[in-house]
């Protein structure tokens, strides 16, 4: 579940052609932020649902069709779940409609950008012009949906034949992970695809543009060429020139920090202690190593998960399963970490074994991640971060963070 009703917004903009949001999945959410939306015209109610999930108060069970009669409003069931009508309130079929034009707008009054009437030209959205004095105007846009990356390319190139200029932007709702081949592609082609920042207010979509001219291709002064940078939830790596997004993970989170101390031995609770935000982890023996709650409250995540994986699986949102699976698989080491051989709780015999094997199976992983999008930088981290109970890096390249 998103942390916000904008992000939720923004996540189906991203995935679906024509997203709603029934108003039960908005009621998970502050009430401000949906009347702020509806304020806004970002969300704007709109017919009753024809077909709806089944209402919490009923238990589990599969879709609903709606059904109006004489007696009030009712959900029916498929012909593979039979069952008598349900009787069914307004708030459970009311539901709200995402207003392209609306986001449009706002971003608009958010960046300074001048536009007039919305488009949407086959996915693909002119925002405006952006003008940063002195420096440089080029046009906005904004894609949706963006479910594949040949689409996406497509949508790039044709905002880049549209442009006078050396360059076009493309903002997309989300961040996106890009193969290497892809950014090269943008990079070549004068495109700057961007992401909104992820934000829980309307504030957050204002864009730190001069973040963004550093990095807009056809600028090779300011060219950055060996980056490892938080940008949001993602970071930005650039090596040998070639950028590329990765999201963030406790793996990429260890890499910096090692990257931070190059040619320095770092004993490995110091490692996990430091992405912690916490001066040192205790280590020694004793007690379960994972409490019954906290047992339940990882299974618990682990279900969610599932079904958000499924969900990112029918979109086709190949980024945001890579996501899920990555905080899969952490989740399922934490679990195991607590269990014996027969799933009986463990108890702490040697901290310090553990957490180095936690930090070298996620360090494990960050690289076959970034090796997946950029090659190159991938073998390098592997062949210059040693792990063990002491991790250090070995490499001599002048590192941005």
């Amino acid at each position: 579940m998103p942390a916000s009703l904008l992000q939720l917004v923004l996540r189906l903009l991203n995935t679906c052609g024509e997203p709603v949001i029934a108003a039960t999945d908005a009621a998970n959410f502050p009430a401000n932020q949906l009347q702020q939306l509806i304020g806004t015209g970002i969300l704007r109610e709109t017919s009753r649902a024809t077909e709806i999930s089944r209402p919490v108060r009923y238990g589990a069970g599969g879709t609903l069709i709606v059904r109006e009669t004489a007696r009030g409003l009712f959900g029916v069931a498929t012909e593979d779940d039979y069952h008598d009508p349900l009787p069914l309130t307004e708030e459970d079929v009311r539901q709200y409609s995402i207003s392209v034009t609306g986001l449009v707008k706002e971003i608009r009054r958010r960046n300074e950008i001048v536009g007039s009437d919305v488009r949407i030209d086959d996915g693909l959205i002119l925002v405006g012009a952006k003008q940063i004095p002195g420096v440089a105007r080029f046009p906005v846009y904004l894609s949706l949906p963006n479910t594949e990356q040949p689409t996406l390319l497509e949508r790039s190139l044709r905002a880049r034949r549209g442009t006078a200029g050396t360059f076009a932007v493309v903002i997309l709702p989300e961040e996106t992970c890009f193969t290497a081949e892809l950014q090269r592609t943008l990079d070549e082609s004068g495109v700057q695809v961007i992401s909104l920042p992820a934000t829980d207010a309307l504030e957050g979509l204002a864009m730190d543009w001069s973040a963004i001219l550093r990095s807009l291709p056809g600028n090779p002064s300011e060219k950055e060429h060996y980056v490892f940078r938080k940008n949001g939830q993602s970071w930005e790596l650039t090596f040998e020139g070639r950028a590329t997004l990765v999201r963030e993970s406790k793996g990429i989170l260890y890499i910096a920090e090692l990257m931070r101390a190059s040619g320095r031995e770092v004993f490995v609770a110091e490692l996990f202690a430091a992405t912690q935000g916490v001066a040192h982890v205790p280590v020694g023996t004793g007690g379960e190593t994972i409490d019954d709650k906290a047992r339940r409250d990882y299974r618990r995540r682990a279900e969610d998960l599932k079904y958000q994986l499924a969900e990112a699986e029918k979109n086709n949102d190949s980024g945001r399963c890579e996501s899920i699976r990555s905080e899969l698989e952490e989740l399922a080491d934490q679990i195991l970490a607590g269990q014996g051989l027969s799933g009986r709780p463990r108890r702490s015999q040697d901290d310090r074994d553990r957490i180095r094997k936690s930090v070298s199976m996620a360090i494990n992983r960050a690289i076959g991640t970034i090796g997946k999008h950029a090659p190159a930088l991938g073998e390098h981290l592997d062949k210059h971060i040693r792990r063990g109970y002491f991790l250090s890096y070995s490499g001599s390249i002048p590192w941005k963070f």
